[in-house]
């Protein structure tokens, strides 16, 4: 998870200071590299920027199908059957949005 330090903490929309809490919109890392807003992937935001943002559907779509494959992970595993199912679903489904963004992002030139 992003790391916030209040009156520190950089909104990486604007990049202006983070005052407070009640203005304060977080995400782990949970895009691959290369994916169109991966450096937004792990930080903070000012919720007004988040919500003007023009990737905020699109970030917050890919937010929740990685958190849907977190919460899919099959009961009565042992811990290193847990790391290699998960590990296998994100790896694919890494591959198939960066792919998707590659595809949105020929289409728009």
């Amino acid at each position: 998870m992003a790391h916030f330090f209040s009156g520190h903490s950089r909104c990486l929309i604007c990049e202006r200071i983070i005052e407070s809490t009640e203005d304060l919109r977080m995400f782990p890392a949970f895009l691959p590299r290369g994916h169109s807003p991966w450096s937004y992937s792990d930080g903070c935001f000012h919720l007004t920027c988040f919500d003007g943002w023009e990737w905020r559907a699109t970030f917050l779509q890919l937010y929740s199908e990685a958190q849907r494959i977190d919460a899919s992970i099959p009961k009565g595993l042992t811990l290193e059957e847990n790391e290699a199912w998960h590990l296998r679903q994100t790896l694919e489904w890494h591959q198939k949005i960066l792919h998707e963004d590659k595809l949105r992002s020929s289409s728009s030139r």
